[in-house]
């Protein structure tokens, strides 16, 4: 591995994870943003992303409150997860991970790992679903890395009219 990359995949800083507060609205609503500026251009419809303000972001972060943790580094909220019942009809008594998002330049560094394992702890349920876009292999290779299985369930995406691929954890 070579210096730039050793130095992106060392987990540098302590990373805290916590319950997301009314003041980190703003911030949380920046990582989602630019998680979605960065990730899923040639993914989804473009138009989609150019009506992705941060504005409506920061909207939606201070409607959405509740079942939210933040990953925080030196006081900046570098990643975000989102958690709570399960929205799939056919899975009765399961959690959801509805979103995990990390700042581009914070990944690599163990931080996704820290927040799907906050949110385990936090959810209650045997089995837990989480969904990624068909076409992001590289979420869906880190979440199989995190112990869910692909479910062969294809789901489209309302908002983006994209295919998703949910994936499953079960827990004895």
């Amino acid at each position: 591995m070579d210096e730039r990359n050793r130095e992106r995949c060392a987990p540098d800083q302590e990373t805290v994870i916590r319950e997301m507060k009314e003041e980190d609205c703003e911030a949380q609503a920046y990582v989602i943003y630019s998680s979605w500026h960065d990730t899923y251009p040639g993914m989804i419809d473009p138009e989609f992303l150019k009506r992705l303000t941060l504005e409506r972001c920061i909207a939606s972060a201070h409607r959405n409150l509740g079942n939210c943790i933040v990953a925080q580094q030196d006081g900046k909220v570098v990643g975000t997860a989102v958690y709570g019942e399960c929205r799939d009809e056919d899975l009765e008594n399961a959690g959801e991970v509805y979103a995990l998002y990390i700042l581009k330049e914070y990944r690599h560094r163990g931080i996704g790992r820290k927040l799907i394992r906050a949110c385990l702890e936090l959810l209650p349920q045997k089995t837990i679903a989480v969904k990624a876009l068909s076409a992001n292999r590289n979420a869906i290779g880190f979440y199989q890395s995190c112990g869910f299985e692909t479910d062969c369930r294809m789901v489209r995406m309302i908002l983006t009219e994209t295919e998703e691929t949910r994936l499953l954890l079960r827990r004895e």
